[in-house]
């Protein structure tokens, strides 16, 4: 009977150190997700700041060839330099929601937060899209 409470302790022994790995694990992986997030967020912020310098560009090169002092080929360069920065934003924001997912489900919350993630974003994409001025 000694050998099995000997037995017992080396077991419950090894959980616990499993455990302690697994919490080690699990803490790492959230914090790692965190960081994804907050360099998701950095991007989308980086991304709205040169969508807003494209709106400004294509604005003042519009004045230009009005002014008569650029050309149509410029303002086709300035509307390319906008869409691609619209685009941008709109990719960041598609990873700045997939990097809130990933933190919710390192956490064990996704099936709940999918929803309302999937609102902001769809919310969050077309008010943006809508204020871009982009013209044919």
């Amino acid at each position: 009977m000694g050998g099995d409470i000997e037995q017992a302790d080396a077991t419950l022994t090894q959980r616990r150190a499993e455990l302690e790995d697994l919490k080690l694990q699990v803490e790492g992986d959230i914090r790692k997700v965190y960081f994804d997030l907050e360099a998701a967020t950095s991007e989308v912020e980086v991304a709205q700041r040169n969508a807003r310098v494209a709106k400004e560009t294509l604005d003042l090169t519009r004045r230009r060839v009005e002014a008569g002092v650029a050309d149509s080929v410029e303002l086709v360069q300035s509307q390319e330099a906008l869409a691609g920065a619209e685009l941008d934003y709109i990719n960041s924001v598609f990873s700045h929601n997939v990097a809130k997912l990933s933190l919710a489900r390192s956490l064990g919350r996704a099936a709940e937060n999918l929803p309302k993630f999937l609102k902001h974003a769809m919310k969050h994409t077309c008010q943006r899209y809508s204020r871009s001025g982009l013209r044919p």
